[in-house]
């Protein structure tokens, strides 16, 4: 598979609807320019107040993308809530 260039991840919180296993959807996604490339959902975890638990490591994640598929050399990151 060839690498594709990509310059922004964009994380989509949805901080307002509990899916039924009682986490929140985050999609992230990565882009080069406008072209999306990738589209990941997480599901992350909530504490006693229902509040998200974001320990998601962005950073790790970039490395991981870099290994695999993506050339990443300088990368935008954009947090969208909904």
């Amino acid at each position: 598979m060839k690498k594709k260039n990509c310059n922004l991840l964009r994380i989509v919180k949805n901080k307002k609807v509990l899916n039924p296993e009682k986490s929140f959807n985050y999609v992230f996604e990565w882009y080069n320019d406008d072209e999306l490339l990738r589209k990941e959902v997480y599901k992350v975890s909530v504490d006693e107040y229902n509040m998200p638990i974001e320990d998601y490591d962005t950073t790790e994640m970039i490395e991981h993308k870099k290994d695999c598929c993506m050339i990443i050399e300088d990368i935008n990151i954009e947090e969208v809530e909904i």
